[in-house]
């Protein structure tokens, strides 16, 4: 494994990728690889690039590939997946973790994009399939229970009644879910226009304040920050 190395090479044999030759960022000395397969899992895809290979972005059309779910008419280059910064969450029930309002707080309080159903740090959204309007709230009953349809159980990673009880104090949920997802830097360009994108961090960091600072004048924070981890 070669830590601390980026690609700044490719090397193609017609359609198939022959070579990488990787650099070190702290040397700065490079080395070839050669491999039967070779998987580009670069955050913005750098060996597409390198490599000139062909390749496609966004969403393409029904005249394109013939598939039911892929756009009719034109092909949108900029209908991707949002850029989010993901964090895990645990609930404690009379602990207070409220943080202050971050930067940009009102702003993303406020937010509806022009093609989502209700203000982006709210409960509604829409659904993958269909497409229709539904309420999906954090909590819809009890936390620990083994299944649910709420946005708790949606990606919870951490199931504390698999262990014996009293070891551990709370499930862990990972927050992966719309309201967090930064369409500012495309669609403020093609839908809005750039006079209206803002600066400012995505809507991440107004989540956590939103959930309850906006309940009621006294802090009722259960919600506390387990761990954070910036991905795609």
């Amino acid at each position: 494994m070669l830590l601390r190395h980026q690609p700044v090479a490719v090397e193609m044999d017609g359609d198939r990728v022959a070579a990488v030759t990787l650099r070190d960022a702290e040397s700065g000395e490079e080395v070839v690889c050669h491999a039967a397969y070779v998987i580009d899992a670069t955050e913005m895809g750098d060996l597409l690039e390198l490599g000139g290979v062909e390749h496609i972005i966004g969403a393409e059309s029904q005249a394109q590939t013939g598939e039911l779910h892929a756009l009719p008419g034109a092909p949108d280059p900029l209908d991707q997946q949002a850029v989010t910064w993901c964090f895990a969450v645990d609930y404690l029930p009379g602990e207070d973790h409220t943080i202050d309002r971050p930067a940009m707080y009102d702003f993303w309080r406020d937010y509806q994009a022009d093609f989502w159903p209700g203000k982006q740090l709210g409960w509604l959204d829409v659904h993958p399939i269909t497409l229709e309007t539904r309420h999906r709230a954090i909590f819809d009953g009890a936390t620990d229970r083994l299944n649910g349809d709420d946005f708790w159980h949606y990606r919870r990673i951490f199931y504390r009644k698999h262990y014996p009880d009293g070891l551990y104090p709370s499930d862990i949920t990972l927050v992966n879910w719309p309201q967090i997802d930064y369409w500012q830097a495309a669609a403020g360009r093609q839908r809005r226009g750039a006079g209206k994108t803002p600066g400012g961090m995505p809507p991440v960091e107004s989540l956590l304040p939103l959930l309850d600072a906006d309940r009621g004048p006294a802090p009722r924070r259960r919600l506390r920050l387990s761990w954070r981890a910036a991905a795609p």
